[in-house]
């Protein structure tokens, strides 16, 4: 275990020093050797589990959340100097930093286009090698494949959903999408496909892992069957085929039901029994520090805080159990949602907890906006309800259509997913506006829909270097 983490951190190293290259050609200097470390099953595993590794501590660090939610209306900084100010005030830049790690000087999204294509490159080691040694396990190695094949299609949606417009942003999503990389040697050649053609390639990836990935769901922490089921609900969703994603969100439902008992209070813990995908806490005392959001809302030094339009939706009834996510402080709103010190004995216990990025509260979302897209009112207001009488209680059922139904479906939807990353791709998905009723000092109230600014550019140097076409306004 501990040969392939160092083989991951020396291609990092290399990765990021090289000159006049574009960030996903630069081969690092121990190509030959990882290859033949890959000599049977386990290795295959090894590498795997360092994807997952680099997965919760550089891809979806904790301004991985934060970016979804402060570029649209659910947070804003508290404090001068954070990271994500520009891209708070819409105004990144492109540029050739090559860092990992996100700063007070980040102007762009750099880091999270940097660690996902050096995680693929790892995924696509494993799925070049694992048929090789079948032989040694077929149900094991059909796990693996499956698994890097799902972890493949999650990090290009999310990919996606930086650096280009969401899926209805032309009518036959012909826009420009991303590379799509399935080879581990940095020396392929790569373009940007479209948003069509990556969500073929995406939906391909997870249709196979589903032939691959086994039955029984033995932990949350890796992506499986049940996974892969909730992630094709996301893209179908995305793609406004509502019937498939309906049909596919209530098929998860049935394995992992709304959690009802210890709600909200093990929401983001190893008793979450609606989790569907987490990640575990992280191990090392850097990657405690930064790993997770929680970091960023501690009481003793906050970096972002709650909008006061969210606050308000949250506190708008007495009997809203997840009034609790949140607190004002002094005319400050501080968030609350995730829990502390779920781990004993962590350095860092605002991080010590398990940030799930799949749950079963989403699938009831997804259900019920599905369903009511597809004009099917009585099983969409059962799918919201059910939302609805968990947070509010009782005789908190409503009835409703039309626009009025899917207005009630995105306003849950933006109070149940809170803070976890979300909000922006809603709003650009439900093409509206960005309007912010509370904004810190010299920002704009609001992004109009359609705009460049809804996406970050893509880094100078695969446009300057490899050619790559720029986003607009970049």
């Amino acid at each position: 275990m501990a040969r392939i983490y160092i083989f991951i951190f020396i291609g990092v190293i290399v990765f990021c020093s090289g000159c006049k290259k574009g960030f996903l050609d630069v081969t690092p200097s121990n190509q030959v050797e990882s290859g033949k470390y890959i000599s049977n099953l386990a290795a295959c595993e090894t590498v795997l589990n360092g994807a997952y590794v680099e997965l919760k501590t550089r891809f979806y660090t904790g301004y991985a959340f934060i970016y979804g939610e402060l570029v649209a209306d659910n947070m804003k900084p508290i404090i001068s100097g954070t990271p994500l100010t520009s891209h708070y005030a819409w105004r990144q830049i492109a540029d050739e930093t090559n860092s990992y790690q996100m700063s007070s000087s980040s102007s762009n999204l750099n880091p999270f286009w940097i660690s996902g294509y050096h995680m693929l490159r790892e995924v696509a080691l494993v799925l070049e090698n694992v048929d090789r040694f079948k032989q040694e396990d077929s149900v094991k190695a059909n796990n693996l494949k499956g698994q890097a094949l799902a972890l493949r299609a999650l990090a290009h949606l999310q990919l996606l959903n930086y650096f280009s417009q969401q899926y209805n942003y032309s009518a036959d999503a012909s826009h420009a999408g991303i590379p799509y990389v399935t080879a581990s040697d940095w020396n392929t050649e790569y373009t940007r496909n479209t948003v069509s053609d990556n969500y073929k390639q995406i939906l391909n990836d997870l249709q196979i892992a589903l032939t691959l990935l086994p039955a029984n769901v033995l932990s949350n922490q890796v992506l499986t069957k049940t996974a892969v089921q909730a992630l094709i609900a996301r893209v179908y969703l995305n793609k406004g085929e509502y019937a498939l994603a309906k049909d596919m969100a209530v098929s998860v439902l049935t394995k992992v039901p709304l959690m009802v008992t210890g709600y909200p209070e093990n929401l983001f813990t190893n008793k979450e029994s609606e989790a569907i995908f987490q990640l575990s806490p992280p191990l090392t005392e850097l990657d405690q520090r930064v790993a997770f959001p929680g970091y960023y809302f501690r009481e003793s030094f906050k970096y972002y805080g709650a909008t006061k339009d969210i606050a308000l939706l949250l506190t708008q009834y007495p009997t809203d159990i997840r009034r609790a996510w949140v607190k004002d402080t002094a005319g400050a709103w501080e968030i609350r949602k995730y829990p502390t010190g779920i781990v004993a004995n962590s350095k860092f216990p605002t991080t010590s907890y398990y940030q799930t990025l799949i749950r079963s509260s989403e699938m009831y979302l997804i259900a019920a906006e599905a369903f009511a897209q597809n004009s099917m009112k009585d099983s969409s207001l059962y799918y919201l309800n059910a939302i609805r009488v968990r947070a509010y209680g009782v005789n908190s059922a409503i009835d409703v259509s039309g626009g009025a139904l899917l207005d009630s479906i995105y306003m849950e939807r933006r109070k149940e997913l809170c803070f976890e990353g979300n909000r922006l791709y809603d709003l650009s998905r439900q093409k509206k506006a960005i309007k912010r009723a509370d904004v810190a000092d010299n920002v704009g109230p609001e992004l109009l829909y359609p705009n460049d600014r809804y996406i970050a550019p893509i880094p100078l140097s695969d446009v300057l270097v490899k050619g790559l076409n720029q986003n607009k306004d970049y």
